[in-house]
């Protein structure tokens, strides 16, 4: 993306083109906050994975739960209370712990509220701005999910037709 921009910049009709990028995931801070908080609650281990397919198995339950209440209406912090309470006799006493810490987190958060607080404001605020304002979108190169990490043996790989040998490696 940076290339293409300093390419385009020589050209003459180039000021109405836009390069921008968005970090759309969690928060990292609120999200190392909570691995923090399941980690001394031993649910995670060093690496950011549950330590039991039932911590597993109840998170993935409570995200569900919180998105159905959302999905009827109700506001965050009030789903993610009642996804814990459909969840109650189901949870270990550290993943009762852990529920508890996020809905302390989250008080007083609402719908309105959770973008730009806990996640990242990204693509979808951009074009309501742009919209709202009057800009013209005429076109947009998306170049989401380039890359990803992985320690897996054999998982890294370059996109067809790109020959490794073209890109320089620096250490």
């Amino acid at each position: 993306m940076l290339e293409a921009a300093r390419v385009l910049a020589r050209e003459k009709d180039a000021r109405s083109i836009r390069f921008v990028s968005f970090m759309e995931e969690p928060n990292p801070v609120y999200d190392l906050r909570l691995r923090k908080i399941a980690q001394s609650l031993g649910l995670m281990d060093d690496r950011h994975r549950f330590t039991t397919m039932h911590g597993q198995k109840v998170m993935r339950q409570l995200r569900t739960f919180r998105r159905q209440a959302i999905d009827a209406g109700k506001e965050y912090c009030e789903a993610l209370s009642e996804a814990r309470s459909k969840l109650e006799g189901q949870m270990t006493e550290p993943e009762f712990k852990y529920v508890q810490q996020m809905e302390e987190n989250h008080r007083g958060t609402t719908n309105a509220s959770l973008p730009g607080k806990y996640f990242c404001l990204g693509s979808a605020s951009w074009v309501e701005n742009a919209l709202r304002s009057g800009k013209k979108v005429l076109g947009v190169i998306n170049m989401d999910m380039v890359g990803y990490t992985s320690d897996k043996q054999h998982s890294q790989t370059y996109p067809e037709g790109l020959d490794p040998k073209s890109f320089r490696h620096t250490m």
